[in-house]
């Protein structure tokens, strides 16, 4: 394995990759910034080439032509295109954003709860820039959202439920939703999710458990560990950032087959991961990105 590392900012609380990997965004201590990728792993002296101060209370997603960031401030959905001055309102709503994303350049995809008569729901909305109310509007699948995570194909993934139960739901245009409960719930678990680039596994990362769902199964990969806290897909396999029982923080990576190939050693727990090629870049939760290359055994 080769380790290049450089330090570039303080307290990590999320970070995003664009599409390309070219740059990356970050949010610390109410401030959002974008930084250049290359620049940050090879020199000292590196500031970001954008920062706004703002609340951020979801986790960022690119569009995918790399020019803008969608995030939730408390109960607004907030768009950042790069170059302007600071972001602008996209959807107000009547509760906090829980999830944001892209599902194309022209159309974000959102949830939030909705308080009814029954109790609480999640709602899945689609609405386009700047007016267009997408065909998503309106469906309902619990009280809680965990994450959500779309996939190349459009196919949208959420997680939602109670603080004890909670269920995997996979939105297609043309198709009845389709959801998986997720086994082995503890209580108030927090879930996060990963498509593969070909749109036929999604990782979840559920408690102390990783799942890989596919053909509407799920699959548990790995052994015991704790707080699993960001995975990435490339062509070859999956790479998951993960804490040992003793403490020990680690990535662990599987290929296609979700045979482990590598278990590679960091010093701090890492709050983002994203391949790039071969080099698989890692932030943690301190600030410093390193660019690590996995060697066979």
């Amino acid at each position: 394995m080769e380790l290049a590392t450089e330090v570039m900012t303080s307290a990590v609380h999320g970070c995003s990759w664009s599409p390309d990997c070219l740059q990356f965004a970050i949010y610390e201590d109410h401030e959002l910034e974008i930084w250049p990728t290359e620049r940050v792993l090879q020199e000292y002296d590196v500031e970001p080439y954008g920062a706004v101060d703002i609340r951020v209370t979801t986790p960022i997603a690119w569009r995918p032509d790399g020019q803008a960031v969608v995030f939730g401030s408390r109960k607004r959905v907030m768009v950042w295109v790069i170059g302007d001055a600071e972001p602008r309102l996209h959807k107000q709503l009547p509760s906090d954003v829980q999830s944001v994303g892209w599902q194309h350049d022209d159309l974000i995809v959102f949830t939030y709860t909705e308080v009814t008569d029954d109790g609480q729901r999640v709602q899945l909305a689609a609405h386009t820039i700047p007016l267009y109310t997408g065909p998503l509007v309106g469906n309902e699948f619990g009280d809680v959202a965990s994450d959500m995570a779309i996939a190349t194909d459009g196919r949208i993934a959420i997680v939602h439920g109670s603080r004890t139960s909670q269920v995997l739901t996979i939105v297609t245009h043309d198709c009845a939703p389709v959801s998986v409960a997720i086994p082995d719930t503890g209580f108030n678990v927090s879930t996060k999710l990963a498509w593969s680039p070909d749109s036929k596994q999604l990782c979840i990362m559920h408690g102390t458990t990783v799942w890989v769902y596919n053909h509407h199964e799920l699959t548990k990969i790995g052994g015991q560990r704790s707080h699993p806290s960001a995975a990435d897909w490339s062509a070859a396999g999956l790479a998951i950032s993960t804490v040992r029982p003793d403490y020990q923080n680690q990535i662990e990576i599987y290929d296609h087959r979700l045979v482990q190939t590598h278990v590679l050693q960091i010093l701090n727990h890492s709050s983002a991961l994203r391949w790039k090629g071969t080099d698989l870049l890692v932030l943690d939760h301190v600030g410093q990105m390193s660019s690590w290359i996995p060697r066979p055994a």
